[in-house]
């Protein structure tokens, strides 16, 4: 870390900052199973057979006061090679969690330099060290809530034991961890018996773990890519992730246009010393663009009520009357570039290699912008991200000069308002036949759409049997936009529900045929096919239960036996032991061939016709759809259909 990167964040980081150096704003962006491809958050769900259910870490918005005065700082300790500092503890705990991961996992390759650049990103190594002496955050780095309002929504599935919150999951911990992503991978990284997310030796040891799950191979391009877009499915995250992890194993900072890293942050200081003025027009973007703290990212947005980083740059300086190019690689393809010395306030910074991002320059080493999917709006330092070079969208505007903080600087003069262009030809008189063309129309801007609110789903309480109908209701909070809901279960294909009238709610009946937990995807769609942020409920369902139970001596022993149907279509046969008491044990018992379905679902009535010597073997009979079957008992606990059924049955 520079210091200029350091005097910056003492700069930013008041009572309650929000830190936005890096590109995970919370795991808000969550990819749920069954839909790796859909972005609710930007996190992206390594493969199941890693993970399990749950998707993986957000991070980026902390709630993180500064330690008290006389809190002893740690020192910072620079790795050979590298001119970017890490907090000596937090060296300490990523250095031994790659050694641990190492021995465990052989066949990951993960570096310490790959579990750093993510601790970076998520919380600037805990907000520059602000741990004990074992580790441990002196505060609580807590993300946003996910709520799904700007976020993805995720209820609550701690309750609230880390995060405080006993209605919506919240991100934790210096390595960012939902809590049910962290009840999956929490690791003991410090040997203190104790699996902490607010630790960095086990937040560190648990990251570094997940990745090499998720990535398998790291040592290779693609297994470290997998890896990181694993943790937070952006282009942008893996950019930077990729940027320091070059920092901090000494190679070449990717950044093009500005080789000499050291003349970038003389040129960079030189702009923080000096004290200029936005134009009139950068005066306007600015504060279009500060009205929008704390609004959500949301790709492709154009506002008002979402951006993303270019389309939050293009709406500023549309409000001043300056028109800009719509994408971050045209802008830098097509606009008036500046050397970094020369920022003035309302300028854009490009950042990364390919120029992936844009920011709004606010003045003292600081800019605005929409950082990434499930972020909002901030403010965050100049150099949070590899620069690429600055910009001027109004580059014959002049300012105020330059001038040392220590000269006062001149009062300008009043200018003239200067005379622009019309915005709409005038119209045009033909020279030899005097006919007069209309000047054309301009072509309105359409106003930008809204994003869908994510509905609320509300079902069951927890612990029903599997196989029991649960009913869910979908709710789109008045929003008249939506007209229908898309569902999934797990991992089973989505499936839509029509709500009744556009903006209100749907009612859907799941049956889940397995014990356990379960997430439950929502989202709303609108008539044009466009869809809201995805709602994620979970919910748990108990061990099947007994639905249809008759006794009666099926085995043949002469003690009558228990049959029993349960909720998820399954036939037990618990043999007697007594007069009435039953083996604790029981047998499965398949349907035999030429019955008509698979399983027991189907049977409303069951009983047992004791077999004897004149009458011939047991008989298990049941009535499924008015239809009543026959069924022969054999000694091996098997079933077979008495050639004569089905019967119908009497009125």
């Amino acid at each position: 870390m520079s210091n200029l990167r350091r005097a910056l964040h003492r700069r930013l980081l008041p009572a309650g900052a929000r830190f936005g150096t890096g590109l995970i704003a919370v795991a808000a962006v969550v990819l749920v199973p069954g839909a790796a491809s859909d972005l609710v958050s930007g996190v992206a769900s390594p493969p199941a057979s890693a993970v399990g259910p749950q998707a993986a870490d957000g991070g980026g918005t902390r709630v993180l006061p500064p330690p008290a005065a006389d809190t002893p700082q740690p020192p910072a300790a620079t790795p050979a090679g590298d001119n970017s500092p890490v907090p000596a503890i937090a060296l300490d705990a990523y250095r031994k969690a790659a050694a641990k991961l190492k021995a465990s996992r052989p066949d990951c390759g993960i570096d310490w330099a790959t579990i750093a650049a993510i601790g970076q990103i998520e919380s600037g190594h805990a907000a520059g060290g602000q741990v004990d002496t074992h580790g441990t955050t002196l505060t609580p780095i807590l993300g946003p809530v996910l709520d799904g309002h700007g976020y993805a929504a995720v209820p609550d599935t701690d309750h609230g034991r880390l995060d405080g919150n006993t209605t919506w999951d919240r991100a934790v911990g210096p390595m960012q961890f939902i809590p049910s992503t962290w009840t999956r991978w929490a690791a003991d990284g410090n040997g203190d018996g104790v699996k902490d997310p607010g630790n960095l030796y086990d937040a560190a040891l648990a990251a570094g773990a997940y990745l090499c799950a998720a990535g398998g191979d790291l040592t290779t391009d693609q297994g470290l890519d997998t890896a990181i877009l694993a943790y937070n499915h952006s282009t942008a995250y893996l950019n930077s992730v990729r940027s320091w992890i070059d920092r901090y194993r000494g190679g070449a900072t990717p950044t093009p246009a500005a080789t000499d890293t050291a003349a970038q942050q003389a040129a960079l200081q030189q702009a923080l010393h000096a004290e200029r003025k936005p134009s009139a027009a950068g005066q306007q973007a600015l504060a279009y663009a500060l009205a929008q703290l704390g609004k959500p990212y949301l790709w492709g947005g154009n506002g008002p009520n979402a951006f993303d980083c270019s389309g939050l740059a293009q709406q500023a300086w549309k409000a001043a009357g300056i028109t800009i190019p719509r994408t971050t690689q045209q802008e830098w393809a097509g606009m008036r570039r500046i050397p970094l010395s020369q920022l003035r306030p309302g300028d854009l910074l490009i950042y990364f290699p390919q120029a992936t991002h844009v920011a709004m320059y606010l003045g003292n080493g600081k800019v605005v912008q929409a950082p990434r999917p499930g972020a909002v709006i901030d403010i965050v330092a100049t150099d949070a991200n590899p620069i690429l070079g600055a910009l001027r969208p109004d580059p014959a505007a002049g300012s105020t000069p330059a001038v040392p903080r220590s000269t006062p600087a001149p009062k300008a003069k009043p200018k003239p308002t200067p005379h622009r262009a019309p915005a709409t030809p005038p119209a045009a008189t033909h020279p030899t036949t005097g006919t007069v063309t209309p000047a054309p129309k301009p072509t309105p801007t359409p106003t930008p759409t809204p994003a869908l609110r994510a509905p609320t789903v509300t079902g069951p309480a927890d612990d029903q049997p599997a196989g029991t109908a649960a009913r869910f209701t979908l709710t789109a909070h008045g929003d008249t936009r939506t007209i229908r809901y898309r569902y999934t279960l797990d991992n089973a294909a989505p499936q839509t529900a029509t709500a009744p009238r556009p903006g209100g709610s749907a009612t859907v009946t799941i049956t889940p045929t397995t014990a356990g937990r379960h997430t439950l995807t929502v989202r709303a769609l609108d008539a044009a096919g466009r869809t809201s942020t995805a709602t994620v409920h979970t919910f748990t369902t108990a061990a099947p239960a007994a639905r249809l139970t008759a006794t009666g001596d099926l085995t043949g022993d002469g003690l009558p036996d228990r049959i029993e149907i349960n909720t998820v279509g399954e036939l037990h046969l618990y043999p007697g032991t007594g007069p009435n008491t039953y083996s604790a044990k029981g047998t499965l018992v398949a349907r035999p061939e030429g019955s008509p379905s698979t399983d027991w679902s189907g049977v409303t009535q069951l009983t047992v016709e004791t077999g004897s010597a004149e009458s011939g073997p047991p008989i298990l009979t049941t009535l499924e759809g008015g239809l009543r079957y026959r069924f022969l008992a054999n000694p091996d606990l098997t079933l077979t259909l008495q050639a004569n059924q089905p019967e119908t049955t009497s009125p």
